[in-house]
């Protein structure tokens, strides 16, 4: 959901691994994770308030997804 406050859920399909970037509004990479579609949540309750940028790549290092979640408090 979006905004987020504790954590983002993903939906992904197929079996295959992705990598989960999260980055802030200079473009630091600020978490970064490995995911499948069986274990799509991301923790985000240590970060503070504010607009990111997401992106999941897929194994071949194209961007499956890219988008803006705003985390709340």
């Amino acid at each position: 959901n979006n905004p987020a406050s504790d954590e983002l859920q993903l939906k992904l399909s197929g079996n295959s691994t992705y990598l989960f970037q999260l980055i802030d509004i200079s473009g630091a990479i600020i978490l970064q994770k490995t995911i499948d579609a069986s274990d799509a949540s991301i923790n985000v309750a240590a970060l503070k308030s504010g607009l990111y940028y997401n992106q999941v790549i897929s194994h071949q290092d194209l961007t499956m997804f890219s988008g803006k979640v705003i985390i709340s408090r």
